[in-house]
């Protein structure tokens, strides 16, 4: 699906999984949710600075220590 899983790290502030989507004209984009930008207070159009590693685990989310087996 070209979709890349990696661990987003953003103003250094909060980091989390998300998926790298290819965009048609090149390059790739990662969603950003409202409850993440109202905690780094941004909003569209604002500059970051990200950081991107790759996801390597087996869920691809944080699990809950109570869900862990």
């Amino acid at each position: 699906d070209g979709n890349k899983r990696v661990i987003c790290r953003i103003n250094d502030q909060i980091e989390f999984h998300c998926a790298m989507k290819p965009k048609k004209e090149g390059g790739h984009f990662i969603n950003i949710g409202s409850t993440i930008c109202k905690k780094l207070k941004i909003k569209e159009g604002s500059k970051v600075t990200a950081t991107f590693l790759p996801d390597n685990s087996e869920h691809q989310f944080e699990i809950p220590e109570e869900l862990k087996e």
